[in-house]
Parts: structure tokens; sequence; C-alpha cells
């Protein structure tokens, strides 16, 4: 099995729009107070041609003969203008996704490290993202991985009415 890393293109829109709906799917179902269905696709076509051209993001493909098995999406921020920070740039991996008949194969460490190339070239010192408690493989493998959890986000909801 040949897995091919390779950024993603304009040609790449609908048949991504499949992993992304998956990545929304599994927060949805898991977090249904925070997370909505969209009512139209996944991604709109002018947020990705967005994507595609902006020099402080990538989104990396995993392919397998032709079918997309994977992506991983990435952002370069700066660390904010409060003295507290030590200055950084950061790169912020907002989504990853490998279907499942494609996991456990390398595929997510082959894009996470492919990112890790990118963020270097980017001038980031570190590479950070945010998992919800409920994802316990995605934790899991990134652990598995080297990351290590640097902060835990809380939530208290209030009574609405």
């Amino acid at each position: 099995m040949k897995v091919t890393v390779r950024k993603a293109t304009t040609q790449d829109y609908e048949p991504l729009l499949e992993l992304f709906d998956l990545v929304d799917t599994l927060h949805r179902h898991n977090l249904p107070n925070i997370f909505q269905k969209s009512p139209g696709p996944a991604r709109d076509q002018d947020y990705f041609k967005s994507l595609l051209v902006d020099p402080d993001t990538v989104l990396y493909l995993a392919e397998i003969e032709n079918d997309i098995a994977g992506f991983i999406l990435a952002i370069i921020r700066e660390t904010p203008p409060i003295p507290v920070f030590i200055p950084a740039r950061l790169a912020l991996v907002t989504d990853i996704s490998v279907k499942k008949e494609f996991r456990l194969r390398g595929i997510g460490q082959q894009l996470v490290n492919k990112v890790h190339s990118w963020a270097e070239i980017r001038g980031a010192s570190a590479v950070e993202l945010n998992v919800y408690a409920f994802n316990q493989e995605s934790l899991e493998f990134y652990k598995t991985i080297g990351y290590e959890t640097i902060s835990l986000r809380m939530r208290f909801p209030l009574n609405q009415g």
C-alpha cells in the first residue's frame, strides 16, 4: 500500500467534503449542544479556496491509489501581544481525519509529520491542536506520537430562558 501525501488543490473540494463531514458528524454526535448540521456543504467552496491560497495555511491529503484516505489542515498563528506570553509563531492543527478503513496504517502519523515539516519551514516553534474529551481514540494517537497536554478547556452551561 503506497501512501502519497500532497497539498490539496481546487479539484479536491468534492472528495474532501466527505472527510470534513465525517469530522463534523463525529463532533455533532458527541456534542450536540455545541455542534449542528450545516445547512449546506460541510465547508463552503469559497472558504475551501481561501485555505489553498493563504500562505499561513496548509491542507495536505493522503492518497492511496487515487482515493483520499485522510487529510490534515493547519494554520500559522502568533501568540497574543500580551507581555506574559513569550512571542512565538505556532502552527495549529484545526482538522485531521483518516477514513476508518485506512486507520492504523501510519497515515495519520505521515500527515502530522508533513505538518511538522511545513511548520518548521514557516518558522513555527511548536505545533498545537485541540482535542475534545470524548475523542479518546485521537487523544491516545496524539500521546503516542509525542504530544503533551498543556491546558484543559472547561465549560459550564448556563440556563437560557
